[in-house]
């Protein structure tokens, strides 16, 4: 929540969702998604920053990626567990009928795979 508030002090940033990824070596990493209608690649490098700043150097995201819209439901709740499992495996599995966009989930696993 405090690396989201962070990230959402950035001017630009529309919405953003940080998740924990495993990691062998630091164990867990900080994943940044975010959503903004300003495509300067500079808000990456604002993003650090503000991290930095505001929590400190160790808290430094493994990867920070731009998409195009979250994956929420219709009330409006960001389904972080649909992005792990888009990272992690590629692809969603279980039920997504939930979703505002359904069809959200494959913009995201291309803007994720176009960014790698």
């Amino acid at each position: 929540m405090e690396m989201e508030n962070s990230i959402m002090s950035v001017p630009d940033i529309s919405e953003a969702a940080v998740i924990g990824i495993d990691h062998e070596i630091k164990g867990t990493v900080p994943y940044v998604f975010f959503t903004s209608k300003n495509t300067d690649n500079e808000l990456k490098n604002k993003i650090s920053s503000a991290i930095e700043s505001s929590i400190g150097r160790f808290a430094m995201p493994e990867k920070i990626i731009i998409i195009p819209e979250m994956p929420k439901t219709r009330s409006g709740k960001i389904m972080r567990r649909l992005l792990k499992e888009i990272v992690m495996h590629g692809d969603v599995s279980g039920d997504i009928t939930g979703l505002e966009n359904p069809d959200s989930i494959n913009i995201i696993k291309n803007a994720i795979n176009n960014q790698k």
